[in-house]
Parts: C-alpha cells; sequence; structure tokens
C-alpha cells in the first residue's frame, strides 16, 4: 500500500486534502481510517492508501450485494429500473438491441435483463461467486477477471459499467477506457456508466460519513465535469447526463453519522438528548431527498459515443 501521494497521477497537479478519519463501516471493528485527496485540476478524488486490486479483494465480503442474486421483491424493483437503462440505451442507439458487455457484471442480473430485450451479452468480474452465481441463476457465462486487465478480441455495440468505475484506481481508469475506445466498441458503439458523485449536497452534508465514498473499495471519487472530463479526453462524445439519486444512500448515511456520533462514549441519557439535533438533522435530509428528489442527485449515468469516424465491425 501506498498512503503519501502528493501529485494526481493524471494530470501531475498537486493535490489537497478532502476528507480524513474515512473508516469502512461494513467492518465491525472500524480499525483503519482512511483518506481522500483531491485534484482541483481533474476535479476527482483519490483514496489513500493506493491499493492494488490483490489487496482490495479482502475488503469485499462474501455477501457484498452486487455479487448476489436478486429474488423476489428486490428482482421486480431491480427489473423496473433497469428497463429504464436499456431504454435509455436503445433511444440512443442507431439501432435497437445488438451485442453488449458488462464490465463487473456483478450477478449477471442486468445482463440477464438486457438478454431478454433482444442483446446478445457477454460480461466479466472479479469475483468467482459472481461467476457462479451469473451461471447458476441466468446461465450467463461470465469471464473472472479484473477490470483493469479487460482486453477487448470483439466489438461490442455497448460496453456497460454500472457503478464499477469509482471501484478502480484512476490510472487504471484511463487505461480500461482507452481499451474500450479502440478495440471495445465498435463505430457509433455506445459507452453507458454509472457512477456516484461527491459534488452533490448530501456528499457536503454527511463528509466523512456519506455512504457513497464506501472506503476503502471506492477507489476513485467522480464529480460529474471529471468525469466527462475524462471520457472526452479519450475520445469519447458524451451523449447524455442524467442524475439519479438513490434514497438508500440518504438514509444509509444518517444511519452511519448517527451511530458513529463522536459522544457514543457518553452516559445514555446524556447520550439521548446529544442525539436529538443530529437525529433531527438527519431525518430532515432524508425528508429533503424525497421532496426535491428532481433538483439534487447521488448519482449520475452517462452514456457516451465512440465517435463516426473511428472504424470498427461489431461482432
Amino acid at each position: 500500500m501506498i498512503s503519501n501521494i502528493k501529485k494526481c497521477k493524471i494530470c501531475n497537479n498537486e493535490l489537497t486534502k478532502y476528507l480524513e478519519k474515512i473508516r469502512d463501516y461494513s467492518d465491525r471493528d472500524f480499525k483503519t481510517e482512511y483518506s481522500i485527496t483531491y485534484c482541483d485540476n481533474c476535479e476527482l478524488g483519490f483514496s489513500l492508501p493506493e491499493m492494488t486490486c490483490q489487496e482490495l479483494d479482502s475488503f469485499y465480503p462474501q455477501d457484498y450485494k452486487p455479487h448476489s442474486g436478486k429474488r423476489g421483491i428486490k428482482r421486480i424493483i431491480f427489473n423496473f429500473f433497469t428497463d429504464k437503462k436499456i431504454k435509455a440505451i436503445n433511444k440512443a442507439m442507431s439501432s435497437n438491441n445488438g451485442h453488449l458487455y458488462e464490465i463487473g457484471a456483478g450477478s449477471g442480473a442486468f445482463l440477464n435483463r438486457a438478454k431478454e430485450y433482444g442483446f446478445v451479452v457477454n460480461g466479466v468480474d472479479a469475483s468467482p461467486n459472481s461467476v457462479k452465481t451469473a451461471k447458476d441463476l441466468f446461465n450467463i457465462e461470465l469471464q473472472q477477471g479484473y477490470a483493469n486487465d479487460v482486453h477487448f478480441l470483439n466489438q461490442y455495440n455497448v460496453v456497460a459499467m454500472l457503478h464499477v468505475l469509482e471501484h478502480i484506481n484512476a490510472t487504471d481508469t484511463i487505461k480500461l477506457l482507452s481499451e474500450i475506445y479502440k478495440n471495445g466498441l465498435c463505430e457509433g458503439g455506445l459507452l453507458y456508466i454509472e457512477i456516484p458523485i461527491i459534488d452533490c449536497k448530501y456528499a457536503h452534508i454527511f463528509g466523512r460519513f456519506y455512504s457513497h465514498l464506501d472506503m476503502p473499495r471506492h477507489r476513485t471519487h467522480y464529480t460529474k465535469k471529471g468525469l466527462i472530463t475524462i471520457l472526452e479526453r479519450v475520445g469519447f462524445k458524451v451523449v447524455s447526463v442524467n442524475k439519479k439519486k438513490l434514497y438508500s444512500s440518504v438514509l444509509y448515511s444518517s444511519l452511519i453519522n448517527y451511530a458513529n456520533d463522536e459522544r457514543v462514549e457518553k452516559p445514555l441519557l446524556r447520550k439521548l438528548i446529544n442525539y436529538v439535533p443530529s437525529l433531527l438533522m438527519q431525518m430532515c435530509c432524508t425528508l429533503h431527498s424525497v421532496l426535491t428528489w428532481r433538483n439534487s442527485e447521488t448519482s449520475i449515468s452517462v452514456i457516451a459515443m465512440k465517435k463516426a469516424s473511428e472504424n470498427g465491425i461489431c461482432i
């Protein structure tokens, strides 16, 4: 692990401190503290200490949600929102369907829904549990491997990454996006990305307790402008940017903030009295997120196109 990074590895700009004393709130021990530095030029945040993919493996629990299949009501809700994503992709395409490749495919649930819409699907995931789940639940054969090791032998109409890019170190991100652009997409092909963002009001309200920091698993922390700049630098033409809000992330941030209040060691009565302002703040934030859902977001989805001047024949 490398813990002292002073310059941005993308633009070589001096980094500034962004947040400190962040903990892994999925770990009950809460022992290790992490930090985030920020590049004002790239408008991106970087997690410290730096870790390799192999070092990060141990921080993904066996029951990590994206790796497990969705059943029952969760499947219905998932399909409802996934349908909107696939329709947005189809709307941006010159022709419906085609071949779709997902990086960080998790349980294969998104690929399965895309297949039901007529796409021919393939994908990759680093978790052996995900590969097994995709096969058992959806009969989808995933490759097993890290996102930054992806090398395309074929070109696709669509490459998708849903809440994956933030799990990749910034320098590997540039490498991966370049690989997608040069070898993964055919002429006019689309890249569909979903990521959480740190330039939103809830990130500022909750600070180090913001659930979308998800340390140490999230390696790069994006702003909307930061992501668009990287995509355009690689060569993509950004077609659309849509804001999304996950109410659960606002509520979860509230619970993290409440549960990790530094006054937790005080006597019970005094603790309850001191908690009231904090709890009211969290409740107001959650209510505010519901009432202002059209004007605020916790994540964004971006559709970017490989420029038509680039040659490529899809499989």
